[in-house]
């Protein structure tokens, strides 16, 4: 999974979503604070140190897999937002159990899921298995998101 060509795309995405939480990071700092904020500081810190690795470690292909699974759920926050806001009440109903269900099956099943075959399957070839502990710090961020 390590040493596989990256279709089309992959590296503008990453690019993206770096750019997306790095952004983050930075306005995190000029929000008021409240119980969370801590919290995402954490998140935050985990999401800009993470990118960084799954770049120049070569761990690109699993780290996109690893973004779209944890970022699929934001489309269904957006839409339910936006039809919250036009005040489309059944519809932003719809919309937040259709967020609820992404939510569960994305955060809570398949990305434990792809953490732990991560941590069981990928290594580099062994003459660079020196490499090696860059995965156990990308999962150890990916965990921490």
């Amino acid at each position: 999974m390590l040493y596989i060509d990256t279709p089309p795309g992959t590296h503008c995405y990453i690019l993206f979503t770096y750019g997306y939480h790095l952004l983050n990071f930075v306005n995190h700092f000029f929000e008021e604070t409240n119980n969370d904020w801590r919290t995402m500081l954490i998140h935050h810190i985990a999401a800009v140190a993470l990118f960084p690795g799954l770049i120049f470690g070569g761990l690109l292909s699993g780290g996109v897999v690893a973004a779209w699974i944890h970022d699929v759920a934001d489309i269904f926050v957006a839409i339910c937002r936006t039809l919250n806001v036009l005040e489309y009440k059944w519809s932003s109903t719809l919309a937040f159990i259709a967020m609820i269900i992404v939510w569960f099956y994305t955060r809570l099943m398949l990305l434990p899921y792809f953490i732990y075959q991560a941590a069981v399957t990928w290594r580099f070839p062994e003459d660079l298995s020196h490499f090696n502990p860059i995965i156990y710090l990308e999962i150890f961020f990916v965990s921490i998101m």
